[in-house]
């Protein structure tokens, strides 16, 4: 085991070849040309292995009930698998605790020597010499302070699994006609478990989580579309964010890591280390520079493992059928329901190929412009627009309420000045 200056672990130190692949630049992919690389090259494993080992076991052996406690520094070292299953959801947090305190308890008398008889101390005495640890007061008491739990997401790993069907293809393609490797496709398993309308606390937003500062200069976000929720805009977001980290950087596992930590800190760790995300690992410090930082590129390692063979892990999975769909450009401002009208569409087959609309859109408060994208299914086909007859007992109101539109709408198209002056057999146009 080496550890640097401050008494923290490298993951390991990186063969000759593996410390000239970091140290190049990576980034240009030319199709079919003699520039593009291989992945190994790409997105080099050697060195996060035990990183990979680990996050492979969090995304695919525990389960939602289990939580690894383990050192946040050595992902060697797990020391033990805490299941709350037969824990009241309520008193999980104290259960926990009691049993991170039992754990740091062990450690310090480790220590200072006064382990006693017990078998569950011994055996952690054991492994920490067997993981060359040289068992001081000092080290154990570092050890102590610093356990950490992992919870384990086997669940929500496959349920994304399941999920990235829809459009993983799409999504390779795109990475590739944005000249950056289809590989990244396999990211958004860490980010959101491809759970397309995923919203963080922090505000990300989206199957890439994209932030709206991050996101507003490549993606439109307004009251009508968040294109953040849009699989496929938001992959191209996505791209050109990572291609510039890359460029900005040199390699991908650098652009990787800005996209969790940011490109201006992974700048600063890299004039200050170089070009070795495990140095930079070992050895920067920064505030921001934690835990998710500092594993994200291992986790995409461990994440593209698994989803490119996901029955060695989960047995069969079945993916979500890929989405197929044709575009049509709006000529004028319509309603939602007026255009699952005419393409004869239900509101809930448009929301499934037209995530990014916004809720207003949904509501009937806000028109689509003329001008806007819209997705359907291959087999919809338009039918003409069609008027309203007023019938007795009508107001613009119900009317409005049958159509899933607002009053507004149908009020400024058809030119009512007064929204209570409606005629028995008045026609009116349903944008």
């Amino acid at each position: 085991m080496l550890l640097n200056r401050n008494g923290r672990v490298f993951f390991s130190f990186c063969t000759p070849l593996c410390l000239a692949v970091l140290a190049t630049g990576t980034c240009s992919l030319t199709l079919g040309g003699s520039t593009r690389q291989s992945a190994p090259l790409q997105f080099p494993e050697e060195g996060f292995e035990t990183a990979i080992d680990f996050w492979t076991r969090v995304f695919t052996a525990y389960g939602e009930n289990e939580y690894l406690l383990h050192d946040p520094e050595d992902l060697r070292l797990v020391y033990r698998v805490v299941s709350v299953r037969a824990v009241e959801e309520s008193q999980r947090p104290d259960f926990l605790r009691k049993q991170k305190e039992q754990m740091r308890d062990w450690l310090r008398q480790i220590g200072n020597g006064s382990a006693g008889g017990s078998s569950q101390v011994a055996d952690l005495q054991n492994r920490l010499r067997m993981l060359d640890y040289g068992v001081t007061p000092a080290l154990t008491e570092k050890l102590a302070g610093r356990l950490r739990y992992q919870r384990g997401i086997r669940e929500r790993f496959q349920a994304g699994l399941v999920r990235s069907g829809a459009y993983f293809k799409l999504m390779r393609q795109t990475l590739a006609a944005e000249g950056v490797p289809e590989d990244l496709a396999y990211l958004p398993h860490v980010e959101s478990s491809f759970a397309y309308d995923a919203r963080s606390r922090a505000g990300a937003v989206g199957v890439w989580q994209l932030m709206s500062g991050t996101g507003r200069p490549l993606v439109k976000i307004n009251w009508v579309v968040d294109e953040r929720l849009d699989p496929i805009r938001a992959t191209q977001a996505a791209a050109r964010i990572l291609k510039t980290n890359c460029d900005a950087l040199g390699n991908w596992p650098l652009a990787i890591t800005a996209y969790n930590h940011g490109r201006n800190g992974m700048a600063r760790a890299r004039a200050q280390f170089g070009d070795d995300l495990r140095k930079i690992i070992g050895s920067y410090q920064s505030p921001a520079f934690g835990f998710a930082s500092k594993n994200f590129y291992a986790e995409f390692l461990a994440a593209r493992r698994i989803a490119k063979a996901p029955a060695q892990y989960f047995g069969a999975v079945h993916p979500a059928k890929p989405v197929r769909y044709r575009s049509v450009v709006l000529e004028r401002s319509a309603s939602i329901a007026s255009v699952a009208a005419k393409h004869r569409v239900s509101r809930d087959i448009l929301r499934e190929y037209n995530p990014h609309l916004g809720p207003r859109v949904w509501a009937g408060r806000l028109a689509l412009p003329a001008g806007l994208e819209i997705r359907l299914p291959e087999v919809a086909g338009p039918v003409p627009d069609k008027g309203y007859r007023v019938a007795k007992g009508d107001t613009l109101t119900s009317i409005a309420r049958r159509f899933g539109l607002s009053v507004e709408i149908i009020q400024q198209a058809n030119g009512l000045a007064d929204p209570h002056k409606l005629l028995l057999g008045q026609i009116l146009l349903i944008p």
